[in-house]
C-alpha cells in the first residue's frame, strides 16, 4: 500500500490503543472498509488514520475520498459526530487543529470556528502550552478543561518558580547549582542546603558581633580598665605574637560584619 502523508489538523488526535486497533482490523477483514479515507486536496489523510492503519493490518486495500473542506473546521466537525465532545473538548481540539494547520491563530477565531466561548479556547491555549499529558486527558475525557487548565497555569508558574531559584542558586553558590545540574541532588534539595549555609553564616556573624560588642565594653568601661591589664602582664613574646594575630583576625571581622550590612 502506498504511505500516505496527514494533513496536520488531522495528525492532532490520538490513534487507537493496539488492542481497539486490531479489532477494528478484524472487523474490516470480516466486512470490509464501509467508511473510504478522507484525503486533502494535496492527497493528504484528514480523516481515517486508523481505518488507513486498519486495513494495512487486515490486508485489505483501503478506498479513498477527497474534499475541498476547510481542513480545520472539517476535523473537528467529523470528531465531534463520533466522539459527542463536550465544550472544552472541542475548545482544545479546535486549537490544537488550528496551530497544526497555521503559524499564529487567533483565539478569537478558533472560537468562533469551534462554535465555543472564546474564553474556551484561552483555557485550552493554556493547556497545550503548559499542560503536556493533560491534553490527552481532556481529549479524552477523563478530564474536563478548567481543571486540567488549573493544573496547567499551576505548573507553569512552579517551572517560573524552579527558574528564579535557580538563578539564585547560581548567584549565591555556584558548586550547588553544578550538583543540581549533574542531577546529583535536585533543585529543592540545593536550596534546603542553601538555606542552612546562610543559617550558619548568620549565626556566625552574630557571634562575632557578640565577640566585639564584648571587646568594646572591655576597653572602654574605665579608662584605665584595659591600660591597667595590659601593664601587669608579663612582656611574653609568643602572648605579643598571639596578640598581634588576633589583632589582624578582628580587623578583618570587622571589615567583613561592615561589608554584609
Amino acid at each position: 500500500m502506498t504511505e500516505l502523508g496527514v494533513n496536520p489538523a488531522a495528525a492532532v488526535w490520538p490513534m487507537l490503543p493496539d488492542d481497539e486497533l486490531k479489532t477494528l482490523a478484524e472487523s474490516i477483514a470480516a466486512v470490509g472498509l464501509l467508511e473510504p479515507i478522507t484525503l486533502d486536496v494535496d492527497g493528504r489523510v484528514l480523516d481515517g488514520r486508523n481505518r488507513l492503519a486498519a486495513c494495512e493490518l487486515a490486508g485489505v486495500e483501503p478506498s479513498f475520498v477527497t474534499t475541498f473542506a476547510e481542513p480545520v473546521a472539517f476535523v473537528l466537525a467529523m470528531n465531534d459526530a463520533r466522539r459527542h465532545l463536550s465544550k472544552g473538548q472541542r475548545a482544545l481540539a479546535a486549537w490544537l487543529t488550528s496551530t497544526a494547520a497555521m503559524d499564529l491563530p487567533s483565539t478569537r477565531g478558533v472560537a468562533s470556528v469551534a462554535g465555543v466561548d472564546q474564553s474556551l479556547v484561552v483555557w485550552a491555549k493554556a493547556v497545550a502550552d503548559h499542560g503536556g499529558e493533560l491534553v490527552g486527558e481532556v481529549l479524552d475525557g477523563t478530564k474536563p478543561l478548567r481543571a486540567a487548565y488549573d493544573e496547567a497555569v499551576a505548573a507553569r508558574d512552579a517551572r517560573h518558580d524552579d527558574a528564579v531559584r535557580l538563578v539564585e542558586l547560581t548567584a549565591a553558590a555556584p558548586d550547588l547549582s553544578e550538583a543540581v545540574a549533574r542531577e546529583l541532588m535536585t533543585l529543592p534539595e540545593a536550596m534546603v542546603a542553601l538555606a542552612k549555609r546562610r543559617q550558619v553564616a548568620a549565626e556566625e556573624r552574630r557571634d562575632a558581633a557578640a565577640l566585639l560588642d564584648r571587646i568594646a565594653k572591655l576597653a572602654t568601661v574605665d579608662g584605665e580598665a584595659l591600660s591597667g591589664w595590659v601593664s601587669r602582664l608579663d612582656p611574653d613574646p609568643g602572648l605579643i605574637a598571639r596578640t598581634r594575630t588576633a589583632i589582624a583576625c578582628l580587623t578583618e571581622l570587622v571589615d567583613r560584619l561592615e561589608g554584609s550590612e
